[in-house]
């Protein structure tokens, strides 16, 4: 018999939106928290259009499976070096903003909620 896995999904998770800037439990703002991707995720977001496709897979490191930091892509310095690669100067995610929030991660969706 194999082993199974179950997975309890909490019903807020259907009712989430995110309020990017307002956000005060944002995972994306955190120092040092690293927002891992399953392989599938990746795949997904390996199949958005360009030009925003290069600008995700240039923010995910794809060896360990998370996205960077903004300084690890582009130098940025203090605190918003920081912060994943994703998030904007005024504190929305690039792919909620580009794709809609059902495209961003499990991680995502349920941080700190969980």
């Amino acid at each position: 018999m194999e082993p199974t896995q179950s997975v309890l999904i909490h019903s807020f998770k259907e009712r989430y939106a995110c309020i990017g800037g307002d956000c005060p439990l944002t995972c994306c703002n955190a120092s040092r928290w690293k927002i891992v991707l399953s392989q599938d995720e990746i795949e997904d977001l390996g199949k958005l259009e360009e030009p925003f496709r290069s600008q995700v897979l240039k923010g995910i490191d794809l060896e360990k499976r998370i996205f960077k930091t903004r300084k690890e892509v582009d130098g940025s310095e203090g605190a918003v070096g920081e912060t994943c690669s994703m998030l904007t100067d005024d504190g929305w995610c690039e792919i909620v903003l580009n794709c809609g929030e059902e495209a961003l991660s499990e991680v995502c969706h349920t941080y700190p909620r969980f």
